[in-house]
């Protein structure tokens, strides 16, 4: 496993994403959908956040733009 070091700027500045995301989850329950569309157009994509942490510790590539979360059905009573 690749040891990383991150510097006190690039922590503070995931963390505030993290948050930020955090807090946008809990505000589509209360606003109608082109408000949380609108929301979301102005603030940095996932994917460009990505291809940072992918640049600055030389990650291996992954082209996130054209990446699909595809969630599977997983169950307590059956394994991966």
């Amino acid at each position: 496993m690749k040891k990383v070091q991150i510097n006190y700027s690039q922590l503070l500045f995931l963390y505030a994403y993290l948050r930020l995301i955090n807090l946008s989850l809990d505000r589509n329950r209360w606003t109608t959908w082109d408000e949380l569309q609108d929301y979301f157009n102005n603030i940095t994509a996932p994917s460009k956040v990505a291809q940072y942490l992918i640049n600055s510790f030389n990650l291996p590539g992954t082209d996130f733009e054209n990446f699909n979360f595809i969630s599977g059905e997983k169950s307590l009573y059956s394994p991966d």
